[in-house]
């Protein structure tokens, strides 16, 4: 589950009985919360190409780190 409060992507888990705040997304497991947030900040003053491009080098930076 994720919330946008205020400028910021927050990532909470399911933790029964209630939900915890997370770094990473369980639905994106290669996207932490500090990526997504600068997403946001970049579509405030880029165009959706720098952000994409931004995106796949982040992307592939972390399955490069993962397969190490």
């Amino acid at each position: 589950m994720g919330e946008y409060r205020g400028g910021t992507v927050e990532i909470y888990q399911l933790q029964k009985p209630r939900y915890i705040f997370g770094e990473y997304s369980l639905a994106f497991p290669i996207m932490p919360a500090t990526l997504l947030n600068h997403l946001v900040q970049m579509s405030e003053t880029q165009d959706d190409n720098a952000i994409v491009r931004y995106w796949r080098q982040s992307v592939s930076q972390q399955l490069q780190t993962q397969s190490l």
